[in-house]
C-alpha cells in the first residue's frame, strides 16, 4: 500500500523515519518520506497510510485529521518531541494528545511502558488504539546498531545544548503567542512556568559559557564540539566562542552520528545526554543551580556535577582512564520503562507489523508520479526565481549522496535494505520502494 511518513524537523526525525521507510518498502509498500503536507494540500496523492509526528489537540490538527479521514486515509502517529523524556505523565497525556485526535487515528505508538500507561489511563475507552512499540529513534541506540556507526575517529568532547528558548529562532513573545493560540495554557501549561523557564535558562547559559571557556583553555589539546539544539541559532554561539581555536560550533550532523566520536558528553537536561548515557558514553550533567529547564531523566542517568572544579576533575579522570563510566543500576529499570526497544525487538519492526495489519488493496492505487514530479519541479522553479526565497529552518535539503550514504550504513544492520530503491523527488521529499 501507499505509506506517507511526515518529517517536520529533519535533524530530529529523519533517521528514525527513514528506518521505518526502508522496512516498510522491504515488506512491499511504496513509501513517500518528507514534506507530505504539500502533496496533501494539492490533492496529489492517493489514499494510503499517513504517519504523523504528533496528535496535539488543537483545532488545526483536528481539522487536518478529519479531512484525511474524509479522503479515506489510514492514520497512525507517534510523538517525536517529548514522549521519551516527559516527567509529568498526566500533563503529557493532556497537552500532547486529546480524545478528539486519538479517535481519528488507527494506531498511536508509544516509546515505552511509561507513556503507554499514562495514555491508557487518561483515555481508557481508546486503549485498543494505543500500542507500546518503542520508537525507531531509540533503535539507533541499540548494541546491534554499532555496525551502522563504524569505527570511532577524530574524538572530541561534545557539549549538547538545550537552550532553544533564548538562543532559538523565535522570540519570547512569539513563543507565548503560539502557546496561547494553540491553547497549551488551558491544557495544563502555565504562563508562570514559561517565564520561569526563560529566567532559569538565562542563568544556565551564563554559567555554561563561563565553564566552557575555562575548559577550552585548560584542555588546549582537546577538541570541543558544541552542538546547538536543532532550533537554536548556531551563529549566536559561533560569535561567543570565535576566539577559541579548539572549539567548534556545528549542528549540521545528526546527533546519533555525532555521539559516535564523542569521548565525553557535557549537558544539562538535554536529550543528547540521555542517548549518550544509554549508549555507554561518559556523560556529565553540569547543574550549577538546582533548577533545570531541560529533562530531569537526562540528568539522572548522567554523572551530576554542580561546580566548575568538579566538572574539570571528572573530565580529567575520564581522559586518564581512572574511572570507567557506568550507568547506575537504579537507572536501568527507568530506561527499560521509558524505551520498549532497547533490549527487546527493534521498534521499526514492531511498527511495520501493525502497518501490515492495515494493508488493503484499497490503499494500493498507484500515484500519478508525472503529476507529482511536475508540481515539485514548478515549486522549485518558483523558489529559484523568487527574490525572497523561502528557507525552511527546520528542514535542510535532501541530497542523493546523503540518502544513499545513510542507506548503505543501514544495510550493515539489515541486509534486506540492499534491495530497496531510493528516488529523490525534491529537496524535501523522497520515494522508497522495493526494486522490481
Amino acid at each position: 500500500m501507499n505509506i506517507y511518513i511526515i518529517v517536520e524537523i529533519k535533524k530530529r526525525e529523519f533517521l528514525s523515519r527513514f528506518l521505518l521507510a526502508l522496512e516498510a518498502a522491504s515488506n512491499g509498500h511504496s513509501v513517500y518520506l518528507g514534506n507530505i503536507v504539500q502533496l496533501l494540500d494539492k490533492n496529489l496523492i492517493k489514499p494510503g497510510l499517513i504517519h504523523h509526528k504528533s496528535l496535539t489537540p488543537n483545532k488545526k490538527r483536528i481539522n487536518q485529521l478529519k479531512n484525511l479521514k474524509r479522503r479515506n486515509f489510514l492514520i497512525t502517529s507517534q510523538d517525536e518531541e517529548v514522549g521519551h523524556v516527559n516527567e509529568n505523565g498526566s500533563e503529557y497525556a493532556s497537552t500532547r494528545f486529546g480524545e478528539p485526535t486519538i479517535k481519528l487515528v488507527d494506531y498511536l505508538f508509544t516509546w515505552g511502558k511509561f507513556d503507554y500507561k499514562n495514555l491508557s489511563f487518561k483515555y481508557p475507552k481508546l486503549k485498543k488504539k494505543i500500542i507500546n512499540t518503542g520508537n525507531p529513534r531509540a533503535d539507533y541506540w541499540r548494541k546491534d546498531f554499532k555496525k551502522y556507526y563504524g569505527k570511532k575517529s577524530n574524538k572530541y568532547i561534545l557539549i549538547s545544548s538545550n537552550f532553544e528558548n533564548i538562543f532559538g529562532n523565535t522570540t519570547l513573545y512569539e513563543k507565548y503567542k503560539f502557546l496561547k493560540e494553540t491553547k497549551y495554557f488551558k491544557l495544563g501549561m502555565s504562563e508562570k512556568l514559561l517565564f520561569k523557564r526563560m529566567t532559569i535558562e538565562a542563568i544556565l547559559i551564563e554559567k555554561f559559557i563561563n565553564l566552557l571557556k575555562k575548559l577550552a583553555k585548560i584542555f588546549k589539546k582537546k577538541k570541543f564540539l558544541f552542538r546547538p539544539h536543532p532550533i537554536e541559532n548556531s551563529s549566536h554561539w559561533k560569535i561567543i566562542f570565535e576566539d577559541y581555536k579548539n572549539f567548534l560550533v556545528d549542528n549540521s550532523n545528526n546527533l546519533s552520528d555525532v555521539l559516535n566520536n564523542a569521548e565525553i558528553v557535557l549537558h544539562n537536561g538535554c536529550t543528547g545526554g540521555l542517548e549518550s548515557a544509554v549508549r555507554g558514553i561518559p556523560t556529565i550533567s553540569y547543574m550549577p543551580i538546582k533548577d533545570t529547564i531541560g529533562h530531569p531523566i537526562s540528568n539522572r542517568v548522567s554523572t551530576i556535577k554542580k561546580t566548575e572544579l568538579s566538572v574539570i576533575s571528572e573530565i580529567k579522570k575520564i581522559l586518564n582512564k581512572k574511572e570507567k563510566y557506568k550507568l547506575k543500576k537504579k537507572n536501568f529499570k527507568e530506561i527499560d520503562n521509558r524505551f520498549e526497544n532497547i533490549a527487546t525487538q527493534p521498534s521499526y519492526k514492531n511498527i511495520i507489523k501493525f502497518w501490515n495489519n492495515l494493508d488493503n488493496e484499497e490503499y494500493s492505487q498507484a500515484n500519478n508520479e508525472i503529476l507529482i514530479k511536475s508540481f515539485l519541479k514548478s515549486k522549485l522553479l518558483r523558489k529559484k526565481i523568487s527574490f525572497r526565497p523561502y528557507v525552511n529552518k527546520k528542514f535542510e535539503p535532501f541530497t542523493y549522496f546523503e540518502i544513499t550514504e545513510i542507506k548503505s550504513k543501514l544495510e550493515k544492520v539489515n541486509s534486506k535494505f540492499k534491495d530497496i530503491k531510493i528516488e529523490l523527488l525534491s529537496e524535501d521529499l523522497i520515494k522508497v520502494c522495493k526494486r522490481v
